[in-house]
């Protein structure tokens, strides 16, 4: 995705903020549809909405993430900067501290046919198990990412853990298989649907 914002716009954006903070170092990580990201110092990443909507889907983030913070199990962006709407950037932006970690992009459609018939088994009797428990889809609302696809889920190859949960724009109370879902619809390159959903 086109970039909309150049490196001069993000410096100017975060000194009309942040007259203090020296931008040393400035890289961009992701430009999406609703965002752009981008690592400042190499120990910050301030993301900037692309439209009103985005806008107030980074209001709501916020306001979750700080919510939020130091009540999960698993590390979620830390808030360090916040902009509001200005006479130089009419939205909002933030900036946390880096994540140490790479996006999670396991490949199960890959491995499963490599797998031997007693792996396969155990695989295919996880998810029926799953799917033949009545108590798995009795649910009740709560907070959930929303966008919970293996790009938001950050893995640490060094420890061999998942390291950290990103971008909670799309935060919401629903059901909580609607996370899994998401990680579903990535499966065709993710986790498999093809090789492992169709044989359930």
């Amino acid at each position: 995705m086109k970039r909309i914002y150049t490196d001069s716009d993000v410096m100017r954006i975060i000194g009309s903020h942040y007259p203090d903070f020296e931008v040393q170092a400035l890289s961009i990580l992701e430009s999406g549809h609703d965002s752009e990201a981008y690592l400042i110092n190499n120990e910050f990443v301030f993301k900037f909405p692309k439209h009103q909507k985005s806008s107030t889907n980074l209001y709501n983030e916020i306001n979750v993430l700080l919510e939020i913070e130091g009540k999960l199990p698993i590390p979620i962006p830390e808030i360090k900067f916040i902009g509001n709407p200005n006479e130089i950037f009419h939205m909002y932006f933030i900036g946390y501290r880096k994540i140490d970690g790479i996006t999670l992009t396991p490949a199960l459609d890959m491995i499963f046919p490599i797998l031997n018939e007693e792996e396969r088994e155990k695989i295919d009797k996880v998810y029926k198990d799953l799917l033949n428990t009545y108590s798995f889809f009795d649910y009740h609302k709560c907070l959930i990412h929303n966008d919970f696809s293996a790009n938001h889920i950050l893995f640490d190859k060094n420890t061999e853990r998942i390291s950290g949960i990103i971008d909670f724009g799309d935060v919401a109370i629903s059901d909580p298989d609607n996370d899994f879902m998401c990680l579903l619809e990535d499966s065709d390159e993710e986790y498999g649907k093809r090789e492992i959903i169709t044989r359930i």
